[in-house]
């Protein structure tokens, strides 16, 4: 069978956006490591932090201080979020995913959890950060905003 045949049994390609599309956790660490450190001075953070990236920033925070048995406020993680959305807006595509994506000849879709998942009980919106990576993506991609459907 060849390639042409086998692509023509798949009708979408959904991506992951975050540390899929864009390298959002080299940003995550970056800010995370500065803003902990900040805050927990002589704390050995980046050790800790590296293996909690990829998931929620509350998450992260909250693994970060069990290991180093420190603690944040409630104000604490939200500055460190606002410092990370903030950040993150400007989170490169990784080298390659236009051209990559370029040879694709399906409908692509970005699938991201954050953008559909509440933040916390307290906020039941979607995440907002993640919204403007994924809009942010499209938008790096000119050529692909009229195949890219919103998941």
């Amino acid at each position: 069978m060849s390639t042409a045949q086998k692509a023509t049994r798949f009708q979408a390609l959904i991506c992951d956006c975050d540390g899929v599309l864009i390298d959002s956790e080299a940003v995550a660490a970056r800010v995370l490591v500065r803003e902990l450190e900040a805050r927990w001075p002589g704390a050995d953070v980046t050790p800790v932090l590296m293996p909690l990236l990829g998931q929620r920033i509350e998450r992260v925070l909250s693994g970060a201080g069990t290991a180093l048995e420190r603690s944040l406020t409630a104000a604490d993680v939200d500055a460190i979020r606002t410092v990370a959305e903030a950040e993150a807006r400007e989170a490169p595509l990784f080298p390659g995913v236009v051209a990559a994506l370029d040879a694709v000849m399906l409908t692509k879709a970005c699938a991201a959890s954050a953008c559909i998942a509440p933040t916390s009980s307290r906020d039941p919106s979607p995440h907002p950060m993640s919204i403007s990576r994924r809009r942010r993506a499209w938008a790096s991609c000119p050529q692909f905003a009229s195949s890219w459907k919103t998941a």
